[in-house]
């Protein structure tokens, strides 16, 4: 069930629950109706833990993790899932930035040197 649109429209039928693999920053949100989100699975020491939430309309979700999320309504809703995938964080800028010119020190320092 993993489509590559970035933006996934859903109508959830009365008493459905849908299974959906989504990256970390997919926004849910909810046009109508109420849908109930369990985030990805987690693990907190030796206990699995998935965070619950409940989408009304007009109100929107952002998944901090990846992984697979659990919809489920008890009355048909109908759902937007943007699945664009949030931004890098500064740390994770800084340490690509920080590899990036690791390795174009090591390209330099094993290319031949043509002034002789």
């Amino acid at each position: 069930m993993n489509d590559t649109r970035p933006t996934l429209r859903l109508k959830i039928e009365p008493g459905q629950t849908l299974l959906r693999r989504l990256a970390r920053g997919s926004r849910i949100a909810v046009m109508t109706g109420s849908v109930r989100v369990e985030g990805p699975p987690q693990w907190l020491a030796e206990t699995l833990l998935r965070a619950v939430s409940i989408v009304r309309p007009g109100s929107a979700l952002e998944l901090p993790q990846a992984g697979w999320v659990t919809l489920r309504s008890e009355g048909a809703a109908d759902v937007v899932i943007d699945r664009l995938a949030a931004q890098p964080n500064a740390v994770q800028r800084a340490l690509r930035m920080v590899a990036l010119a690791r390795q174009r020190r090591i390209h330099a320092a094993s290319s031949p040197s043509h002034a002789a």
